[in-house]
């Protein structure tokens, strides 16, 4: 994880890890997108480019029973955008490309989706986690696809 960059020893991972983890809230949105999309039978999963687990910050916030496959960088070796990262996330939750959607906030590295057949859905930064992301075009675009 961060202990493996160059210059970063165990303790300072530690330290970096436990500030990261711990300032991560999810959005006012969240919770009730992730209900509605896993009582839809929809699988979820989360691909991140983070160097550390953040099984850890949905487990806290009680979330890790809406998430089907966590497919992080670190673990799989492929960085977002490289496609391989989006096979990995497939492969994880046994779905095709063309069933599947992407929601993020990065043009570049969420984006990297659609080269692997994979639409991408960009919402934009928000500036607290107390306000709402935007889940509520996710939802739409599932009812749409039921």
């Amino acid at each position: 994880m961060l202990e493996q960059i160059p210059g970063v020893d165990r303790a300072l991972a530690s330290v970096m890890h436990g500030t990261h983890a711990e300032a991560i809230e999810p959005y006012a949105d969240t919770v009730a997108t992730l209900s509605a999309l896993r009582d839809s039978g929809v699988r979820i999963g989360v691909v991140s480019n983070v160097g550390w687990d953040i099984r850890e910050c949905f487990a806290r916030h009680g979330l890790d029973g809406h998430v089907d496959a966590f497919v992080l960088s670190y673990e799989v070796g492929f960085v977002k955008p490289d496609p391989r990262i989006w096979g990995a996330a497939l492969e994880a939750l046994h779905a095709a490309p063309g069933q599947t959607l992407m929601v993020g906030d990065h043009p570049t590295g969420d984006g990297g989706s659609v080269s692997a057949g994979i639409p991408a859905l960009i919402l934009p930064m928000v500036e607290s986690p107390a306000q709402k992301r935007g889940f509520e075009y996710v939802l739409r675009l599932a009812q749409v696809a039921s």
